[in-house]
């Protein structure tokens, strides 16, 4: 068991460093510790393609070697903890103690706040824009239930239901993202369009994400709409959210907004 374990440290130690002297005791001959270095390459290839996969944007605004000078920092200082890559590099939501020290790439943008950026836009919109493409992806990988549909209200109206005491609440796939720069549009057009952006300025921004019939979709909200959706996440309640948007003085449509909630299938009945 002793020597299986050095063997792990010691190729672990191989894959991240290029350095396979610890190696030379399980190895037959100078040959084989070539041959590993096919392992290393593909590692590195594998890891690279999972995080220009998950972040695609800034596959667009980087060009390839800054993205992979950055996405190489990244990996040996974090290399993979899970048999797959699917989700390389995200925000985990295991609630495993080892996996949660792991910083996801977003957040490793930020830690390398103080270095020169490779090209004239802040780390903090960079991050902005791969918290973007990550909220895309663990959107589409959601699955709601129990949404309400419009026929469901109207038919509880006829009954006579008050709409205030029924239990509604978001569906599981909303996810709220603040950023510091006005980044949506620029991500929008550097996701789907494959087009470069020049310029970042600081514009907080909030937008809503959801799944509607198996397709990822983003609203920038105003300020109201900021607060009420906050509100609604946190204490999962319509009305507490509506009580509190209306404290804060927001500007709120209610019944503008409720019927904005039944169109894009945003609200499901807890049971």
């Amino acid at each position: 068991m002793s020597d299986h374990e050095d063997y792990i440290q010691a190729f672990s130690h191989f894959m991240r460093s290029g350095d396979n002297s610890r190696l030379s005791d399980f190895l037959t001959s100078e040959q084989s510790a070539v041959f590993l270095s096919i392992y290393r390459n593909g590692f590195y290839k594998a890891c690279l393609s999972a995080l220009k996969a998950n972040f695609t944007s800034l596959t667009f605004i980087l060009d390839e070697t800054d993205f992979n000078q950055i996405a190489t920092a990244y990996i040996n200082l974090y290399p993979p903890s899970q048999a797959t890559l699917v989700a390389y590099g995200m925000a985990s939501s295991s609630t495993h103690a080892e996996l949660e020290k792991i910083p996801s790439f977003p957040v490793f943008l930020l830690q390398l706040e103080g270095q020169e950026p490779p090209i004239s836009i802040p780390w903090r919109a960079l991050y902005d824009l791969a918290l973007l493409d990550q909220t895309w992806i663990s959107t589409l990988n959601k699955k709601n239930t129990q949404i309400v549909s419009l026929a469901q209200v109207q038919s509880m109206l006829e009954q006579g239901d008050d709409l205030s005491l029924i239990p509604f609440n978001l569906i599981e796939s909303v996810s709220l993202v603040n950023t510091e720069f006005a980044a949506f549009s620029k991500w929008q057009r550097l996701k789907f369009h494959g087009e470069g952006i020049d310029a970042a300025h600081r514009e907080e921004q909030n937008i809503l994400f959801w799944q509607y019939e198996g397709e990822v979709q983003a609203k920038l909200l105003t300020s109201a709409e900021a607060h009420f959706y906050h509100a609604f996440l946190a204490s999962a309640s319509i009305g507490d959210a509506l009580e509190s948007a209306a404290q804060q003085g927001a500007d709120l449509d209610i019944s503008a907004l409720f019927a904005d909630l039944l169109n894009a299938s945003l609200l499901k009945l807890e049971v």
